[in-house]
């Protein structure tokens, strides 16, 4: 079945026309970022209302997760989430490996990687001890070019392969735990093409480092993983038809 591409403007509408009365099944989403993403709010809430769910979505401060998970006395504590999104970027979560690679060993990359591995599974461990939430953990994208250019994919110790085994160990680590689950950030960057899918001006000015038709697809990428992460309890989501 044909579906109209809607704009992002079009789910800033929509999300004022959404029928509270229809019955869905209500969805508490917490989201911790590493840059500006309060923006996809509408269409990921437009695009799981379509498909059967009723979300609050509360995004907890620019990079505080930490301060928030590791703090018994943080505000997160005070409710159980039915979805928890790390929203990591490499700006934030590993900056040697887009500012320093030349100057960075092998060792010393592998041993970041181990470190931001470490980190991403301590911090939605903590987020467990309250509820046994969902978890959604991103993998990351490059956002620019590579340091060598078209060179780096001829090089031994190329940006390209340091990132893939980044994701790698993500992948992994998701899949040694129940109910966590991947969203793609290369996969979706890849469908709209990255040129369309960042806006740097909006990054240097407000750290929001997608454009509008980025903050759509990742909007809706979320409620595809979200659907995903709950089985076929709806109907065939209209995201995949």
């Amino acid at each position: 079945m044909h579906q109209t591409v809607k704009t992002y403007k079009d789910y800033l509408k929509l999300a004022g026309q959404i029928d509270q009365t229809l019955p869905r099944t209500p969805l508490s989403v917490a989201v911790f970022h590493s840059c500006t993403l309060e923006p996809i709010e509408p269409v990921a809430r437009v695009e799981l209302a379509e498909n059967g769910f009723a979300a609050a979505i509360r995004f907890f401060g620019y990079n505080i997760f930490e301060q928030e998970l590791l703090n018994p006395a943080g505000t997160y504590q005070e409710n159980a989430y039915d979805v928890v999104l790390f929203f990591a970027t490499l700006q934030e979560f590993f900056p040697e490996l887009i500012h320093d690679f030349h100057a960075v060993s092998l060792l010393e990359l592998e041993q970041k990687t181990q470190e931001v591995v470490r980190r991403i599974e301590q911090l939605f461990i903590a987020a467990r001890r309250t509820s046994q939430s969902r978890i959604i953990l991103t993998t990351f994208d490059f956002p620019g070019r590579w340091f060598y250019g078209i060179l780096d994919s001829q090089r031994e110790h190329s940006q390209k392969q340091a990132l893939a085994r980044l994701n790698g160990s993500i992948a992994a680590l998701a899949s040694r735990h129940k109910e966590v689950y991947l969203l793609d950030v290369q996969d979706v960057a890849s469908r709209v093409g990255k040129k369309r899918f960042y806006d740097w001006n909006m990054y240097y000015h407000s750290s929001l480092p997608f454009s509008s038709e980025g903050l759509a697809e990742i909007g809706k990428e979320i409620a595809r993983v979200v659907f995903a992460a709950y089985g076929w309890q709806h109907n065939f989501p209209s995201f995949w038809r």
